[in-house]
């Protein structure tokens, strides 16, 4: 158990990163869009939370340069996490 916490620690900047790049994508869908208009931007900001495994495994799905920049920038260089278009 100590190892797998140990894993998920040295890990938590990438994990970080795709958590920004899944909010990212999530504002920049059209389903925000939609929820945006219908219900308001505070409602549609916080069902990001109900739906955040979905847009996190979406993120974990991008393009290998993607993913690959994120854990340069968070891994490697220590940079906040920052989205990627």
């Amino acid at each position: 158990m100590a190892a797998v916490k140990a894993y998920f620690a040295a890990l938590d900047p990438y994990i970080r990163g795709l958590m920004v790049q899944a909010k990212y994508r999530y504002r920049t869908s059209s389903w925000f869009k939609e929820r945006w208009i219908l219900l308001g931007i505070d409602k549609a900001e916080e069902m990001f939370e109900d739906e955040v495994m979905y847009w996190f495994r979406k993120a974990k799905k991008e393009p290998l340069q993607i993913r690959a920049m994120i854990f340069w920038d968070t891994m490697v260089m220590g940079r906040e996490p920052t989205p990627y278009d």
